[in-house]
């Protein structure tokens, strides 16, 4: 796993983030990715 920023990396929660894959998981944005459930 590598995370990497200049300006910051956040990740919150009250409860769970889970993030599973047996090959690839990818996201690349030059502006924003929100995602919500």
């Amino acid at each position: 796993m590598l995370l990497a920023s200049p300006n910051g990396i956040a990740l919150t929660t009250p409860e769970n983030i889970i993030l599973q894959a047996s090959q690839d998981i990818a996201e690349s944005a030059s502006g924003s990715i929100n995602l919500s459930a």
